[in-house]
């Protein structure tokens, strides 16, 4: 499912930043702060590592090794999964959580956001239609006096509104193209 990503709690914004911070324990509010910590290095990594291989997906061991050898980091902290060691455990939620990062920002790029009903209001006043992440396009049609961004062909289903799920951007029928193939692990190349 696609997310959009909170603003994060902690920005670390380059290598040495990254590396300063694996010797730390990770934020722990009852653990949720702890995946609001972004890595800007690991996102470039990620973006390297798309770019090499032609998609925009990426398994996080692979991830987490490559980040290993490009940050020289000991070999204990290269075979992963050392239960008692922070900076391996540190280093594998960065790796997490820059997968995260990645796809929010280019999802956020893309226009995408939470869909509320202001946005279908204004997709119906203004004649366009409603798009989501997986290139789905919604036409939206007024029922009484509210707009329904409603599924194609059918007049009793359409998009919940207000939904944390439901992200979706609003498109002008006439510049419709084709940029948006259905997502590849729910990011659209590109």
């Amino acid at each position: 499912m696609p997310e959009l990503m909170p603003e994060p709690v902690l920005t670390l914004p380059d290598r040495a930043a990254l590396l300063a911070y694996l010797g730390e324990p990770l934020p722990d509010d009852g653990g949720l702060d702890k995946f609001h910590v972004k890595a800007v290095w690991l996102c470039e990594l990620l973006e390297r590592m798309f770019a090499e291989q032609g998609k925009r997906f990426a398994y996080n061991a692979d991830v987490y090794l490559r980040a290993c050898n490009e940050l020289d980091l000991p070999e204990k902290i290269a075979q992963r999964y050392q239960p008692f060691d922070l900076a391996a455990k540190t280093l594998s939620t960065l790796v997490y959580n820059a997968q995260k990062y990645v796809r929010s920002d280019i999802l956020k790029a893309r226009g995408f956001t939470f869909l509320t009903q202001a946005m279908v209001d204004d997709a119906g006043a203004t004649k366009r239609l409603i798009q989501t992440p997986s290139g789905t396009v919604y036409p939206v049609r007024k029922v009484g006096d509210k707009w329904y961004a409603m599924v194609k062909n059918s007049r009793k289903r359409y998009l919940r509104v207000d939904d944390p799920e439901t992200l979706a951007r609003i498109v002008d029928k006439h510049s419709l193209t084709d940029d948006m193939p259905p997502c590849e692990h729910y990011i659209m190349p590109g």
